[in-house]
């Protein structure tokens, strides 16, 4: 029998019961990666400004994130004004769920297109100002579950959604070829919801954790949109 998968919500902080999880090669971590806090303030402060600025008193809205052992996205978010409650975290590692859970977040232990036919939470009912896909993979191995999520997102005027992708083991221009395709299927993707792109706050290509400093690290390319209703 399949076993089922939910949103779990539990108490106040502990530690994660195994105490080898930090050093588990399978858990990544992001420690001082200035690239990575550059992004995520970037998008914490886009998800705060839209909050304080909606027309409506938002009281049961959700941002999503794919984070790290760390949370540092989960961090940035917090430090602008975002509460735990209002963060759902996506995770598939089992070790980095469970420090997630036990930290008391709202998190889902599985992968994004699994979450997309779930109803835990209720997170495809709940307003979503924004989610950042912080990705590991590539582009062409994680397209099809960031569509599936998305397509069952509620969004609204003005939602963000950040991206961050491996551009490992590409030429530039395969990169580039990609990047286009996956933004004109996002587009047609909102198009069926109502939405269009609106602009593209930033885009950031890095490698290593030091900003404009190239390592021999994964390269990665972040980007971040706001979308608008369309307009008839």
């Amino acid at each position: 029998m399949k076993k089922t998968i939910n949103v779990i919500k539990c108490g106040r902080g502990r530690p994660p019961k195994n105490k080898n999880l930090v050093s588990n090669p399978a858990v990544k971590e992001f420690k001082n990666n200035q690239n990575k806090t550059f992004v995520n303030f970037l998008f914490s402060s886009q998800i705060i400004f839209l909050k304080k600025q909606h027309p409506h008193n938002l009281n049961n809205f959700i941002v999503g994130v794919l984070d790290s052992i760390e949370r540092n996205t989960c961090n940035a978010l917090m430090a602008v004004g975002i509460q735990k409650q209002e963060i759902l975290l996506v995770e598939q590692n089992s070790d980095i769920a469970l420090s997630h859970m036990n930290d008391g977040f709202q998190t889902y232990h599985g992968d994004l297109k699994s979450l997309a036919t779930s109803t835990a939470s209720n997170w495809s009912q709940r307003v979503c100002l924004g989610w950042y896909f912080d990705m590991f993979g590539t582009i062409s191995t994680q397209k099809d579950g960031i569509f599936s999520v998305i397509y069952n997102l509620n969004l609204t005027d003005g939602s963000i959604l950040a991206f961050t992708f491996c551009r490992r083991g590409m030429t530039a221009q395969n990169y580039k070829n990609q990047k286009a395709t996956f933004i004109n299927q996002l587009s047609e993707h909102l198009k069926l919801k109502g939405f269009e792109l609106n602009s593209l706050l930033f885009e950031h290509n890095y490698s290593g954790k030091y900003m404009f400093d190239k390592s021999r690290g994964s390269p990665m390319d972040s980007f971040v949109y706001a979308i608008k209703l369309t307009q008839n």
